[in-house]
């Protein structure tokens, strides 16, 4: 940090440096050595709780843009952007306010009357005012973020960053959300407004939302995923991915560009579409909302997430020869299950639903012996989950009867999704 030495630290070094040169040289003061011996502790005592703060307070807050941790702001002291436009100030009665440079304020945390007699960049990157007692009057409520700071810009903008630079809090608004392109590695959370709900992606894997009292309300089931990274694609696909970027959770909701994730001040986690309602809530899609532009010949990410590594593959590998011949596909689902072509082309072209979950909605209700309707019911109801979720509640247990059942290939279908030398070892079994 540069330090800022304030006029009262000049004179009082120029006042001790002129003192000890006398005492050394002994003329020019016609005072007594002893005298002069005191005068100069008495100056350097007073440059010490006078003078010397004034210096430090200088480094701590006056002319430099950021609050860094366990950095402080006292009372009447300010930052000031780069540009010189904007300051934020802790005023004597209490409140911390941003000004432009016509000394209107843009800005400020109502604690007018509170007493707050300092605004501390605390370590675990909450923005605190403290009265005289270090009781906290007003908090950004941003602690999670290690190492954060706190930058008025150049826009007149007051932000906290966390270590990384993503903004957690801008003039009083907790980050709720997260917007194209955005993520979240591993700890890192946004936060309702109401400050009552968090969703964090944990370090163990799992993205789960919280209340106040700490109980989880809604997760992705994805505990020893190995999952570091959540984020929010540009086609509204939400994605966890591990640290080789191999893609464990997905909602599927490829197909909604420009969408936005958030965590609201009722706890649900929630996708939006952009400037329109939610398609996405709590693993659930919202049937009635219809994906903004068609499906790509083959979608940006597809995750089965059955619990078996070979059958993912294979229905991954369904899903991409389907999409390149998507009437062949609905033609085999129809002379195979005997479906109706326009449920099919309904979830498969207007729905924007995976073909591969499609052939596992109806190869799930033929394994079973449960009309299709109420498996396409447990699918909407648990999408991005993942088929291995799907199939626990539909009592379908890993490695039971039913579970190999699906997995088994008597329909031929799920043999063009396996690779090649999946097909030989298919058939060095039989």
């Amino acid at each position: 940090m540069d330090i800022k030495i304030t006029r009262g630290g000049i004179v009082g070094f120029l006042v001790i440096f002129l003192l000890i040169r006398a005492l050394f040289l002994r003329k020019g003061t016609g005072l007594p050595v002893g005298e002069l011996k005191k005068a100069a502790m008495a100056l350097l005592t007073a440059f010490i709780f006078f003078l010397a703060p004034m210096a430090v307070y200088a480094a701590n807050g006056v002319m430099q843009d950021t609050l860094r941790q366990n950095e402080k702001l006292r009372a009447s002291e300010e930052l000031r952007s780069t540009n010189g436009k904007y300051t934020l100030v802790l005023q004597g009665d209490g409140n911390l306010v941003a000004y432009d440079s016509q000394g209107n304020g843009i800005w400020d945390s109502s604690t007018v009357g509170s007493g707050a007699i300092e605004c501390v960049m605390r370590s675990d990157g909450n923005l605190l005012l403290r009265d005289r007692n270090g009781r906290v009057v007003w908090a950004t409520n941003t602690d999670g973020y290690n190492n954060a700071k706190l930058v008025i810009q150049d826009d007149g903008n007051l932000v906290i960053y966390n270590e990384r630079g993503l903004a957690v809090w801008a003039k009083g608004r907790i980050k709720d959300s997260l917007s194209r392109g955005e993520n979240l590695l591993a700890n890192e959370f946004i936060r309702s407004q109401n400050r009552k709900y968090t969703l964090v992606l944990q370090g163990d894997g799992n993205l789960v939302a919280y209340d106040s009292q700490g109980n989880g309300i809604w997760n992705s089931n994805t505990v020893g995923s190995g999952a570091i990274e959540c984020v929010l694609q540009n086609d509204g696909n939400l994605l966890l991915k591990d640290r080789n970027g191999r893609v464990v959770w997905a909602t599927n909701t490829d197909g909604y560009s420009n969408a936005t994730l958030m965590i609201e001040d009722d706890g649900n986690v929630v996708l939006y579409k952009e400037g329109g309602p939610a398609f996405w809530s709590n693993g659930k899609m919202n049937v009635d909302m219809r994906p903004d532009a068609p499906p790509a010949a083959v979608p940006a990410v597809y995750y089965a997430n059955t619990g078996d590594n070979e059958f993912d593959t294979a229905l991954n590998n369904l899903n991409t020869v389907a999409h390149g011949d998507l009437d062949n596909f609905i033609n085999r689902l129809i002379d195979t299950f005997r479906l109706s072509k326009p449920w099919i082309e309904n979830l498969v072209r207007r729905e924007n639903i995976p073909p591969a979950d499609v052939y596992m909605i109806a190869r799930t209700a033929s394994v079973t012996n449960r009309p299709i309707g109420t498996v396409e019911n447990y699918y909407r109801a648990n999408r991005g989950q993942g088929w291995g979720v799907i199939a626990k509640r539909l009592g379908i247990k890993p490695g039971s009867k039913e579970f190999h059942a699906l997995k088994k290939d008597d329909t031929g279908l799920l043999s063009k999704g396996k690779s090649q030398g999946q097909k030989k070892k298919d058939k060095d079994k039989r």
